[in-house]
């Protein structure tokens, strides 16, 4: 049993203020071996490494020392939801640049068209963002909102742009948003403000707001209320934060804080719905401007979407070409992945993986019992 299960957050905290505050009373050598001792306690005990990575003045006064428990944590974590939890733990802290997503098949491979035309029209919005969105005093609408059914990659295209542009990103999702006031800390907005406070720039990816809707219960109404004032970049303590929003996190936050919403809306790209909102079997897409359609379609409220720039980045499902393109890039045969069955299955770039499994379910199931 880990010694800090005896331990409170205080008594934690209060230790390790008071290691560092007589750190500097020692002989170089000492402090060293001093340093080497707290980041290896710390680096074993999850319940002191969540408690100082979310206290602020540690943080603040500490930084390189907090990135070395981090990473120590990380390289002494034996399995994977270890690791990942270390990672969590430095994605809530404002690290969220330490241990970036693991490269994948969609990050690794070439673009498909609509990919490449979203990404080229996210890179140049963040760039007039960060560049100055003010124009005779008025703030352009640079954030962008990012539509596209499921599996055509809009998670990968915003982690895409971070790395073009060195920016790291913070990915908050609808369904892990925790309001101002819930007993768990940090909040969202904390997390928020943490990040601001250490990066020079920062991209925030707003997923799931196809789960947004409207409800009467208090979390729903509290969730609602904190995502419109960050669209906005209007935000302030008021309950919502444990240290207070100060003029210069507000000042970043409008000046050096890119924002990218994102959303599925599932139903507007099913065969149900295919014949009234233009789009026909395998993706191929009827009317290239579908925002008029999915408006009217009334699955995204108004008071959402105009908090986003009116030319919404429409991400298109994949097409026979572009399952082709993948086939030959991972040297594929028609039996592993057949491009044409791939694009009418709709699942985009999630019937790669399907195809992938079931091939490698196959030739494990072959090699256990060769007579099948």
């Amino acid at each position: 049993m880990p010694v800090t299960d005896a331990l409170t957050t205080q008594r934690i905290l209060a230790l390790m203020h008071g290691l560092l505050d007589d750190r500097a009373n020692l002989a170089p050598e000492m402090q060293a071996r001093l340093d080497e001792s707290v980041v290896e306690f710390v680096a074993h005990n999850p319940i002191a490494l969540s408690a100082i990575l979310h206290n602020p003045p540690l943080m603040a006064e500490h930084p390189e020392t907090m990135r070395r428990l981090l990473q120590r944590a990380y390289e002494r974590a034996l399995k994977p939801k270890d690791r990942q939890w270390v990672a969590n733990q430095a994605r809530l802290a404002g690290h969220p640049e330490l241990f970036p997503a693991a490269p994948t098949a969609v990050a690794s491979m070439a673009l498909t068209k609509s990919q490449r035309n979203g990404l080229r029209r996210l890179r140049a919005m963040a760039n007039l963002h960060f560049e100055g969105s003010y124009r005779y005093g008025i703030q352009l609408r640079t954030t962008a909102l990012l539509v596209g059914p499921s599996g055509v990659g809009k998670t990968a295209l915003v982690r895409q742009l971070g790395a073009s542009l060195d920016v790291p990103v913070l990915k908050l999702t609808y369904g892990d948003w925790i309001v101002g006031g819930a007993k768990i800390d940090p909040t969202t907005l904390r997390r928020v403000q943490m990040a601001i406070e250490r990066h020079p720039r920062l991209i925030i990816h707003l997923d799931e707001l196809d789960k947004f809707h409207f409800s009467s219960d208090a979390w729903t109404r509290g969730v609602m209320a904190e995502i419109y004032c960050l669209l906005d970049r209007e935000l302030s303590g008021g309950g919502s934060l444990s240290s207070p929003w100060k003029p210069e996190h507000a000042e970043k936050l409008s000046r050096n804080v890119f924002l990218v919403g994102s959303g599925t809306w599932q139903d507007l790209w099913t065969k149900r719905k295919a014949p009234s909102i233009g789009f026909c079997p395998g993706g191929a897409s009827a009317d290239r401007d579908m925002s008029p359609r999915i408006r009217h379609a009334g699955v995204i409220p108004d008071e959402l979407i105009n908090r986003f720039n009116a030319d919404w980045i429409m991400l298109e499902p994949y097409t026979v070409e572009d399952f082709r393109n993948i086939a030959g890039q991972l040297k594929l045969g028609p039996a592993v992945l057949d491009p044409v069955a791939a694009a009418a299955s709709g699942l985009n770039f999630r019937a790669v993986e399907a195809a992938l499994t079931a091939d490698s379910l196959r030739a494990y199931l072959r090699e256990a019992d060769p007579q099948l």
